[in-house]
Order: structure tokens, then sequence, then C-alpha cells
């Protein structure tokens, strides 16, 4: 049996992830700089760079600033 309560936390989470970007966006462009979303990444590069351990803390949504 599928944990309802679970996937309805899972689509929150990515609908969050989606608006802080969109936000990101937002900002970046006030601020005069551009911003793109990264459309794939090597994952355990990104969590050694960023210093997280890809299973308590994971790579979700990538926005590069700049």
């Amino acid at each position: 049996m599928i944990n309802i309560n679970r996937e309805r936390g899972l689509r929150f989470l990515y609908l969050d992830a989606g608006h802080m970007a969109e936000h990101l966006y937002l900002l970046a462009t006030a601020y005069g700089f551009g911003a793109c979303a990264l459309g794939g990444a090597y994952d355990r590069e990104v969590e050694k760079w960023i210093g997280i351990d890809g299973l308590q803390e994971t790579l979700l949504y990538g926005v590069v600033v700049g």
C-alpha cells in the first residue's frame, strides 16, 4: 500500500522547489543578473562540491545565477 501522505508531501516538495526557483529568477532579474535552471547534473559531484551526503540531504533543483 502506498502512503498517500508521503506522496502528497513529495508533490508539495516539488511545487515549492519550483516556486523558489521562480523567485530566484525574479530576484536575479531585479538585480541585473541572469539565471538558468540546470537541466541535469552529476548528483554525486554536486553533492561533494556543496558538502552534503546525498542521503539526508540531496540535490533537488539547481539554478545558476550570474
